[in-house]
């Protein structure tokens, strides 16, 4: 049985839901946005633990890693919900991309996204995580993959955040490397 949120209230009226919160009424219209705001009031907490571990096992990264290749079977909005789970806390985040197998998912998820708003609340959700994840050799790999596929207005985010804390990544081992081949992907 799933979970409901309490605090969540809408009503389905003439073929759009409106669904009140506390900035008002978001009229959503069609089945696509009516089922994502359904998957994010029905989807616990808890779910979002379970994907970052698997991301993080020796053997379950590669069924995550299945999941974002596949291009039957899965929609973009289900793909879409398994990202936000990944990304919604932070510090699961960094860890899934400092990891050995995490790194390889999360690249893998980067390329296969499809949604520019998605590749914006991923972005939003790794901008304060960018310098320390540019100091780790895994964490870079992700960071780089970003540069790679993000469109030219959410590459200058990435690297306005590296401006900022430039001299301490070049300064570092680790983080020299990776901002010599954030360069070559840039073109500068």
């Amino acid at each position: 049985m799933e979970e409901i949120n309490p605090l969540s209230t809408g009503f389905f009226t003439s073929g759009s839901n409106i669904w009140n919160n506390d900035y008002g009424s978001l009229p959503y219209e069609g089945y696509n946005m009516m089922e994502m705001a359904s998957m994010r009031v029905l989807t616990p907490p808890w779910r979002g633990l379970v994907v970052s571990m698997l991301m993080k096992d020796q053997f379950g990264n590669y069924l995550i890693q299945k999941i974002f290749e596949a291009k039957k079977g899965i929609t973009n909005i289900q793909i879409d919900s398994i990202i936000y789970l990944i990304i919604y806390d932070t510090h699961k985040l960094r860890d899934v991309c400092k990891n050995n197998h995490g790194t390889r998912v999360m690249q893998i998820m980067l390329e296969n996204m499809k949604c520019p708003v998605t590749k914006y609340a991923v972005l939003y959700m790794m901008k304060p995580i960018i310098d320390e994840l540019m100091k780790n050799i895994n964490g870079g790999y992700v960071i780089v993959q970003c540069v790679k596929v993000f469109p030219p207005t959410l590459k200058k985010v990435i690297l306005d955040e590296l401006a900022k804390y430039c001299v301490e990544i070049a300064t570092h081992k680790i983080g020299c490397s990776k901002i010599i081949t954030e360069t070559m992907w840039c073109n500068l």
